[in-house]
């Protein structure tokens, strides 16, 4: 016992034994100061124990926070072992003056051993464990909430978690081990001494201490006990663990690599059928009693990504209906309809991402999932911190895979920004600065800022711009056509140059919609032509006005020019290009079909009429034309282009 003076602060070691309840004067040598010191007796229980105390006296284990437990019998000690309660770090001793680690005494090391080859079957079939998806739940408003789960330091067993969410985005804080339950704790003063360690450990104890003897008169006694504590063991921890171990019986389901790789595919390509065909595979993974993270990772993306195609619709309609027209309305309840489904998916998403997350923090797929979700959310910064997460997840093989998705999603996160702007030159910045990939997400993007920005220059009452009206034009042309978002830009550029007003142009007033049947000089006031023109003449003037960007006066040349020489099919060609030039599409298959039926065997012919058909979602005659193309001119400069319309329309 440990005794200070309380005059001169002295200490003191006191023998146990010879401090009672009633209590011993003493005189401090130091200062002469007389005191009493009495023996402090716990009121609490000790720790239960089996049997009763054979002639041994009483025992007492010491923990490294100072917290000291006793006992009697072996048995108790042996149960305090298997049962998680005393460790090898723990302490042993009889008199109080000298301890020795549990760890140190052979006799308990079979004990341990049991304890050890518990933990490690039991984390082995954990790890491979995991919880079930759970129902999806609605986003909240900004700094959307994950659960979170922690982990026993004993066992390596994911438990639910007490505390509350975290946001995602936010580094997760290390979690506190649990205690275990062990008996009431007589405080004493944390020793600043440390017993020896090795093999000659056991000669460290005081002659008298009853260890010594303990090792020799109880090693029979251990062999038996061994065998009966390890069948105890197993069946404690195979009933603590039932309902994990039943549903490890049913089976684990292993992502395939061709599965991984046609879902990251799908992403890319950013197309819903793509997605519907990739999804098959992960959607009986996540079936599974055990559905594997990686697959649960993805088929959040996918979530993730009907959502930002539903925006995207939305935002096309919203354009459409501020253009005005008769279907103003219409278009106003397609953008709130495309907004639900939008919302729809990201709560599927939610809850999926967090828990994913949770249960799987090494999983960089699970990382760029909550990415995914707050670039789609508007979470900017918690994106950031995502995609940071993902990059320090990554293995070396893993992390160019990674860095190429963490640019991906900076370059869509500046281009989300630019599309709250009403400006066509902003939005047109913001496009050029989309970089040029084979990423269909980033191919979207920068389709859908130039054609929100000839919507906004028309909605403005601006002149039509050409050169950025080709490369829209350019940009939507180079996307697969199976897809909604195909369909309305060419609405949306259609509606847009139908509201630009007529462009004055050397003195030529242009009318407001010229078709086929127009007259052939209607509206025609141009200082190089005149009446007496002859039809040479006329295609030339056509043909230069077109070059030159003037697509009115163009029209109305080639107009003239299908006047003069009806079964010409070169004018109906030049013709079809103007209309298709106007965003008049529906004019442009007229005259491509009248050019092909003038020159069946025109490779130009049947190409025009393909992209006109392609730009009015007439798929399948589309690809027909683009097929008869190939086959009259294959080595054509457009041969390319055909062979990528054709693959994009099949998809």
């Amino acid at each position: 016992m440990d005794v200070r003076c309380a005059k001169c602060g002295i200490e003191y070691e006191f023998d146990d034994a010879k401090v009672t309840t009633v209590g011993v004067t003493v005189k401090c040598t130091s200062c002469g100061h007389v005191f009493k010191v009495k023996r402090e007796e716990p009121s609490l229980p000790s720790p239960p124990h089996s049997g009763s105390f054979s002639g041994d006296g009483e025992w007492m284990v010491r923990q490294p926070g100072g917290s000291i437990y006793r006992f009697k019998e072996l048995t108790t000690l042996q149960k305090w072992i298997v049962e998680r309660k005393v460790s090898r770090h723990d302490e042993i001793s009889k008199t109080g003056r000298t301890w020795k680690s549990l760890g140190d005494v052979a006799e308990l090391a079979s004990f341990f051993q049991v304890v050890d080859a518990a933990n490690a079957a039991l984390q082995a079939s954990l790890v491979a464990v995991q919880p079930p998806m759970r129902a999806a739940e609605p986003p909240g408003a900004a700094g959307a909430l994950l659960s979170v789960q922690h982990t026993d330091p004993n066992l390596g067993a994911v438990l639910p978690s007490p505390s509350a969410p975290l946001p995602m985005g936010v580094a997760q804080p290390a979690l506190a081990a649990v205690p275990p339950p062990a008996a009431p704790a007589v405080p004493v003063r944390p020793r600043t001494e440390s017993f020896p360690q090795g093999p000659d450990a056991l000669d460290a104890l005081d002659e008298d201490d009853p260890v010594l003897a303990w090792q020799r008169t109880k090693r029979r006694r251990l062999v038996a006990a061994t065998a009966l504590l390890v069948v105890a063991a197993l069946a404690a921890a195979g009933w603590t663990f039932r309902d994990q171990l039943r549903a490890l019986g049913g089976g684990t389901v292993a992502l395939a690599p061709a599965t991984v790789a046609a879902a990251a595919a799908a992403i890319q390509g950013n197309r819903a059928a793509a997605r519907a065909g990739a999804r098959q595979a992960l959607d009986a993974a996540a079936a599974a009693p055990v559905p594997p993270p990686l697959a649960l990772a993805w088929l959040a993306r996918f979530e993730i990504a009907e959502a930002a195609e539903a925006r995207e619709v939305g935002r096309l309609h919203q354009a459409l209906a501020a253009l005005g027209g008769a279907d103003a309305a219409t278009h106003e309840a397609s953008a709130r309809d495309a907004a639900a489904r939008a919302d729809q998916a990201l709560a599927r998403a939610y809850r999926v991402v967090g828990d994913v997350r949770a249960q799987a923090p090494r999983l960089p797929e699970a990382h760029l999932a909550a990415a995914a979700y707050q670039l789609e959310r508007g979470g900017l910064s918690e994106m950031k911190g995502d995609l940071e997460a993902a990059r320090q997840a990554a293995t070396p093989e893993a992390l160019p895979g990674v860095d190429a998705e963490i640019a991906v999603h900076q370059a869509l996160a500046e281009a989300r920004a630019a599309l709250s702007s009403t400006d066509a030159t902003a939005l047109g910045a913001a496009a050029e600065r989309v970089p040029r990939s084979d990423d269909g997400r980033l191919r979207d993007a920068r389709a859908l800022l130039l054609v929100l920005a000839q919507a906004a220059r028309a909605a403005a009452k601006a002149p039509v711009d050409q050169p950025a009206l080709d490369a829209t034009r350019a940009a939507v042309t180079a996307l697969p056509a199976a897809d909604e978002r195909v369909r309305l830009y060419g609405v949306v550029l259609d509606a847009a140059h139908a509201a630009t007003p007529a462009v004055v142009d050397a003195g030529v007033a242009a009318p407001a919609d010229a078709g086929v049947a127009a007259p052939a000089d209607a509206g025609v006031v141009d200082a190089d032509d005149s009446p007496s023109d002859g039809y040479d003449l006329v295609m030339q003037k056509a043909e230069r006005a077109r070059v030159n960007g003037r697509s009115k006066i163009a029209h109305l040349l080639f107009v003239k020019a299908t006047k003069q020489k009806p079964t010409a099919p070169r004018p109906w060609l030049g013709l079809g290009w103007a209309a298709m030039d106007l965003g008049r599409n529906a004019e442009a298959v007229r005259a491509f079909k009248r050019a092909v039926e003038l020159a069946p065997e025109v490779g130009e012919a049947h190409f025009g009429l393909a992209e006109a058909l392609r730009f009015t979602g007439q798929s399948a005659q589309a690809v027909a034309e683009y097929q008869e193309f190939l086959r009259i001119d294959p080595g054509s400069r457009d041969a390319d282009v055909a062979k990528r319309a054709i693959d994009s329309l099949k998809e």
